[in-house]
């Protein structure tokens, strides 16, 4: 990893070099400090371990991208010491139980908070975590599918900004035309795509993806376009999820708004709450009252997200 500064990409500048000192609540509008007040015993929850280890790894993606949200709405330096605490617990997590996890989210969200990391001064321990990424993959993995695909260009996208070692840039821009190749847009001006991506000869199409799905491709957009590279542009995929999938105080199987699945089942609101699909509420005042509908006492997402929509100011 070369010495050139890292560029403040996150939060259209909201992430600089050096800590925001002296952070007061009080100073929050009082909006913003309610959901502030709501988020803050919830930080202390530790990462549900799930059905498999597949689904703990995704589960601390969304986490990161729920605080990293919630530390961009507010300068609250505090946050930043979670998100280590948080990565660090992962860490040892996975020397536990083996490196079994998916791969895409566990590359990306190191790659993630190195990047974090290096737009806060902590130039060591950002290139500790870009070390166990070289050390641990010759590739950057990238799946067949449209979550695990979009998730491998977060991992290329923070390693360009980095200024790892490697043809990352070259390869992030030909990942992002396949991508926004396969997203359709429709006659009402709402966006779709297939749960395979890329379809190939050899990979056939999948059919809309379902919420399960939908919900890490969606962290993956809103991450991405934060820190300047946009695959889909997100007021068009909150409008998108407003329309399709939030509809009389329910939530849709999938992307092109099935009430329910082939075989039946269907979403209940948990999904939302437990997802970073939240955070698309800061384009969206439709979703910004979903959430607030939906709201629970526990939901880290939805107290994330609506600090990050900038009620209140």
């Amino acid at each position: 990893m070369g010495r050139k500064r890292v560029p403040d990409a996150l939060g259209s500048g909201a992430v600089v070099s050096g800590f925001v000192y002296r952070f007061n609540p009080d100073q929050l509008k009082p909006d913003a400090r309610a959901w502030y007040d709501r988020l803050t015993p919830l930080l202390d929850q530790p990462v549900a371990r799930g059905r498999t280890n597949d689904d703990y790894a995704r589960t601390v993606k969304e986490r990161y991208a729920a605080i990293l949200a919630a530390y961009l709405a507010t300068g609250d330096a505090g946050l930043i010491d979670r998100l280590v605490t948080l990565m660090d617990e992962a860490a040892l997590h996975e020397m536990i139980v083996g490196v079994d996890l998916w791969e895409s989210f566990v590359c990306a969200t190191m790659a993630l908070h190195a990047l974090v990391l290096a737009q806060h001064g902590r130039n060591r321990d950002s290139i500790r975590w870009v070390n166990r990424i070289m050390e641990r993959y010759k590739r950057i993995p990238q799946d067949n599918l449209a979550h695990p695909y979009a998730a491998g260009i977060e991992s290329l996208h923070y390693l360009s900004l980095l200024g790892a070692d490697g043809d990352y840039a070259a390869r992030r821009d030909k990942a992002v035309e396949v991508f926004k190749r396969h997203v359709v847009t429709g006659d009402d001006g709402t966006v779709s795509w297939d749960q395979r991506m890329p379809i190939t000869k050899s990979h056939a199409a999948l059919g809309s993806p379902d919420f399960n799905y939908v919900r890490y491709t969606v962290s993956s957009v809103i991450l991405l376009h934060e820190a300047g590279c946009t695959l889909i542009d997100p007021a068009v995929l909150a409008r998108t999820i407003a329309i399709k999938m939030c509809v009389g105080g329910k939530l849709a199987y999938n992307l092109i708004g099935d009430a329910a699945g082939k075989d039946g089942r269907t979403m209940n609101l948990d999904k939302w709450r437990t997802s970073n699909m939240a955070l698309l509420a800061r384009w969206n005042l439709d979703l910004r009252r979903f959430n607030e509908m939906a709201w629970r006492a526990g939901s880290l997402n939805i107290a994330a997200a609506q600090l990050w929509t900038g009620l209140g100011g």
